[in-house]
Order: C-alpha cells, then structure tokens, then sequence
C-alpha cells in the first residue's frame, strides 16, 4: 500500500442520536445519514469517530502512507463544516490538502486513479475504503485495494 483513500460517510464518522430513552449510535446507509446530517444547524456536531477507523488512520500515519479523504459533496456550507470536523477529529493524522470533494462517483474515481499515475503506482498500490458496497465493488473493477467499511470492524475476527 502507497496511498489510502477513505470515504467520509459512515467510514470516517456515525452518527449519535438523542432519543428519550438515551442515546444509541448507528452506521446508517448513506441516504439515511445524509438526510439525517442535513435536518441539523451542524450536521456533524454530534457524530463519532470510530475508534478502529481512527486506530487504523493512525497506523497508516506512523508508517507514512499518505492519507486522503474523498467525500461526495456539492453543498459548500457542508463542505467547510465537515473538513473542519474532520481535521478535528482526525489531527494530528489528517491534512486540509488531502480532503478532497468531488461532486459524483465518477469523480470520486477520475481524482484517486489520476493520483495513482500521478506518483507512477500501480493500481493495487492504493487502499480504498467506502460504507458503500457498489462503490467498494467498483473501486475492486477498476482495479483498486478496495474495502468495505465493515471489514476493519471484523479484523478482531469473530466469535
């Protein structure tokens, strides 16, 4: 690995929410959170950050691989908001030169496969993580080290 891209959505932060009873935390599908996070003045005030996610980030950061961000996201107010959450959250490991938004998959690949010819890698060269299966299977065709959210949480294993 030379280069690890993560999705911002459901890999990089979930969501907290205040019910009556308590509060309970949740990976929600990317519409769910999306919609969720926009009903708010600060969308990401309350979510979290993974502690494997972060734990993982880390590693890699120790090691120097370079990290990037890339999030799906034309609302600018959105943007500002959730970079400057992210840099929080994520310091001292994340960079405001590697988080990137982009407007549509398509874009999401064109920018991660232009930095792999870019710094001469091969393909297999660069980490991909997103909590969306279609976008984790076609970063897998395109060739990518492509993964799904969900595995960093099963590399304790299972019992």
């Amino acid at each position: 690995m030379r280069l690890a891209f993560f999705n911002a959505t459901g890999t990089l932060f979930v969501p907290k929410y205040e019910v009556q009873f308590g509060v309970f935390k949740s990976a929600l599908n990317n519409e769910d959170l999306v919609a969720f996070c926009r009903n708010r003045n600060h969308p990401f005030k309350d979510c979290l950050v993974p502690k494997l996610v972060y734990d993982y980030i880390e590693q890699l950061d120790d090691i120097n691989i370079p990290i990037h961000v890339i999030h799906r996201e034309t609302d600018n107010n959105v943007r500002n908001l959730l970079l400057n959450w992210l840099l929080e959250a994520y310091a001292p490991h994340l960079n405001r030169h590697n988080i990137h938004f982009v407007g549509t998959i398509e874009e999401k690949f064109d920018l991660i496969l232009t930095m792999q010819r870019n710094n001469q890698f091969i393909a297999q060269d660069v980490y991909f993580m997103d909590s969306d299966f279609n976008t984790v299977i076609t970063a897998s065709d395109k060739g990518l080290n492509a993964h799904h959210t969900s595995e960093i949480l099963l590399q304790g294993g299972c019992k």
